[in-house]
């Protein structure tokens, strides 16, 4: 591995901004990764999808599966927040803070709820309603797909 030439790039990086590179040739391979100063952490996501409540349901009847495509089992008032793309879901920002919401607790439209982790950018997910958390559906740090279930949010009347 030649110092002098790494050293080069990364000069060449820094002169051009760029955030990036890979270099391959015939036995070797550099990839040199940075983050420039001023450069956001979180990055927008886009918004979660809301499922509003289609069916009444019976409260006394037994909890069926939650089906990504069917939102049979939410009662009259509640939402249902999907993952709007693939990743790995987080439930706090670090592993030593605070979860960012919890199971009964009152939240307002813009409250971060999750943040979820796509091609190593921290996307947070916000809420487009206000309400109360009902229920939590995914575990932390597991990997998500698109659409599915994360939360179950019952509106403000």
């Amino acid at each position: 591995m030649n110092f002098e030439k790494i050293e080069k790039i990364l000069a060449l990086m820094s002169e051009h901004s760029l955030t990036h590179i890979e270099i391959e040739s015939d036995n070797e391979k550099i990839v040199l990764s940075r983050q420039l100063p001023g450069t956001p952490q979180f990055i927008a996501a886009p918004s979660p999808t809301m499922m509003p409540i289609s069916s009444v349901t019976d409260s006394s009847s037994p909890q069926k599966p939650i089906d990504s495509d069917s939102d049979d089992f939410l009662r009259p008032g509640e939402i249902l927040v999907k993952s709007p793309f693939v990743g790995t879901y987080y439930k706090a920002p670090s592993p030593d803070s605070p979860d960012f919401i919890e199971v009964g607790q009152t939240i307002s439209k813009g409250k971060v709820l999750c943040i979820i982790e796509a091609m190593k950018i921290m996307n947070e997910i916000e809420s487009e309603v206000s309400g109360t958390v009902k229920a939590i559906l995914v575990e932390n740090g597991k990997p998500i797909q698109f659409d599915t279930p994360l939360f179950i949010i019952e509106t403000k009347g």
